[in-house]
């Protein structure tokens, strides 16, 4: 029998990967055999593997690969259906390990550890050491994270479906999920337009229309593909497994917890967004990327320019830069490089270049640019109708913008003419625009669509509240209006929720910039179905939030159905008008 600490957690580190450390929860089934190789002075072993850790031997009884017999377990007679490191204990149970193939029993192996349990409440942190050393923290229901080195570098992974292979800043948060051994495979499909590689799987789990992998940051959920997200020391990365927009990894079945060590650094983090490398022997240090919040209507600036010091050339080959490693104020900008990736934080901005190579020689680095990427916001506002919202842009742009900017501003309620673009837009799609949660206006300065901005990603956060109260997820669209009045619906879909609890939504702007707004949309209703749409215009909704139709929408000729008896009599006058001068004409001949 052993008696497992509630709160406390212990760490192991697998045999064939001793750059990685799992924490595990103290009262979990493997703690329970941790506790007991303490007490009764035997060993066991734990194999990282493609599928997560395994446990390989006990009292030196290893897997065998011939065979396949291995070490299985039960609680209290029941055979587990979840890994040892994540089965929480209850007072009283009793864990049965054996030795022996699938579908084998403890009555029948060849060798068995019967463990009888007993928990006590945390007596104020701390691990409780035990055969895979201490560590505080935790609850019963804490998950067991698994911490990975991540020094400066490259690695290479090639998509599923192209067949084409990327080089990988290994300081990313697919580079942390690259390092733990966990088998995945990525998708490329928005990599020439966005330079984001997305999960396909993880572990033979393969996304399924809505339901799918997702990752969060520090509990943010980034913008841009996981081989674009740079991590720092004390990074948390989390991939788990959505069935849809209410899932998290609190409540997914299916995740993975790790933690970011990087060489050479102090520790804790700082909240993620930038690089975990220094700019190249500047000596300074990598700090998160702070986010401007605004008032309702507020316009923040952003510049998306190089630092002080900095030059670009447009040549034979393209466009090259140099990059003063040590000018500039670090307190309020900072620039990593980390192999052919320069990356450049300041408040609100984090923009990526990536080079085809990247010579760094007395303080400067220099380069031939081959993508770039921005990521500005998220930009908070407070409305009395939906609360706390954020938003945010991932640009994609075709060079270095030199001193250009954007200018976000969120609003509450759009202006008519913006809102009777986004209904007449929906109406073209078969839907009517029950409510708008709000607009984002994104000015360009010194930057156009198509020649300077290639495509966009446009992020919207809002209210769960708000999404059930207007139909759920599935109703909800970003919609574009452009400056020559035309107003696109763009491909919506969920893409998790922000540390406010927050469902965001995402859509692929393929050109570019301008006016985005917020939508509900719903089944524009069959006309005679009572009410005002009897008239042919639908019923404006002027509920706080919602889009009222214009007074020119309902005064228009072509607004009127072919039911109306003010059609019906025009055309009948134009008729007999019509008779009586053939008839005149008649007389006359």
């Amino acid at each position: 029998s052993v008696s497992l600490t509630d709160g406390q957690t212990f760490e192991v580190t697998p045999f064939n990967n001793e750059s990685a450390v799992y924490t595990i929860n103290r009262t979990s089934a493997l703690g329970a055999l941790d506790a007991a190789a303490t007490k009764g002075g035997f060993n066991y072993t734990i194999q990282e593997t493609a599928w997560g850790p395994f446990l390989y031997s006990i009292g030196g009884i290893a897997y065998n690969e011939t065979t396949w017999d291995s070490w299985l377990y039960s609680v209290n007679g029941v055979p587990a259906e979840v890994g040892a490191a994540d089965y929480s204990l209850r007072e009283g149970d009793v864990v049965t390990y054996w030795y022996g193939p699938w579908g084998s029993s403890p009555e029948t192996a060849r060798a068995a550890v019967n463990i009888t349990v007993s928990i006590q409440a945390s007596g104020g942190g701390g691990g409780d050491g035990g055969g895979g050393g201490g560590g505080g923290g935790g609850g019963d229901s804490s998950p067991s994270w698994v911490s990975v080195t991540l020094a400066a570098g490259t690695f290479n992974i090639t998509a599923t479906n192209s067949g084409k292979t990327y080089t990988v800043d290994r300081q990313t948060a697919l580079g942390a999920l690259d390092a733990t051994g966990i088998a995945y495979t990525i998708n490329d499909a928005y990599y020439q337009e966005y330079g984001s590689l997305f999960i396909d799987s993880i572990r033979g789990r393969a996304n399924e229309g809505t339901a799918g992998w997702m990752y969060q940051v520090n509990a943010e959920s980034p913008g841009v593909g996981a081989n674009a997200y740079a991590v720092q020391n004390g990074d948390e990365v989390v991939f788990f497994w959505s069935e849809g927009m209410s899932s998290t990894p609190a409540t997914s079945r299916d995740t993975i917890f790790i933690r970011v060590v990087t060489p050479g650094s102090s520790s804790g983090g700082s909240g993620s967004g930038s690089s975990g490398s220094s700019s190249g022997g500047s000596g300074s240090t990598s700090t998160t990327a702070t986010t401007g919040t605004g008032e309702p209507g507020e316009v923040l600036s952003f510049p998306l320019g190089l630092p002080a010091g900095a030059t670009v050339k447009l040549g034979e080959w393209g466009q090259s830069f140099s990059i003063d490693l040590t000018a500039g104020d670090r307190s309020t900008e900072q620039v990593n490089v980390s192999g052919n990736t320069v990356t450049i934080n300041r408040e609100g901005v984090r923009l990526v270049i990536t080079a085809r190579n990247i010579d760094k020689k007395g303080g400067l680095a220099a380069g031939l640019v081959e993508r770039v990427t921005a990521s500005v916001g998220p930009v908070r506002a407070n409305f009395s109708t939906t609360g706390v919202i954020a938003a945010s842009v991932n640009l994609n742009l075709t060079g270095i913008p030199g001193d250009g900017q954007i200018r976000i501003s969120l609003n509450e309620t759009p202006d008519a003419e913006t809102a009777r673009e986004f209904h007449l837009a929906s109406a073209e799609n078969g839907k009517d625009v029950t409510a708008v949660a709000y607009s984002m206006t994104v000015t360009r300065i010194n930057l156009e669509n198509g020649r300077d901005v290639a495509g966009a990603v446009i992020t919207m956060a809002i209210n769960p509240a708000w999404v059930d109260e207007h139909g759920g997820p599935d109703a909800i669209r970003i919609a574009r209006s452009a400056e020559d009045g035309t107003c696109t619906i763009l491909d919506t879909r969920p893409a998790g929720s922000d540390a406010d609890g927050n469902l965001i939504f995402e859509a692929v702007s393929p050109n570019g910039l301008s006016t985005f707004g917020l939508l509900a949309v719903g089944v524009v209703p069959a006309a005679g179905a009572g009410g005002e749409e009897e008239t042919g215009v639908i019923a404006p909704t002027t509920a706080p939030g919602s889009l009222a139709t214009t007074p020119e929408m309902h005064n228009t000729a072509a607004n009127l159905p072919l039911s109306s008896p003010l059609l019906i009599i025009g055309v009948c006058t134009i008729l007999l008008v019509g008779a009586a001068y053939l008839i005149i004409k008649g007389r006359r001949t």
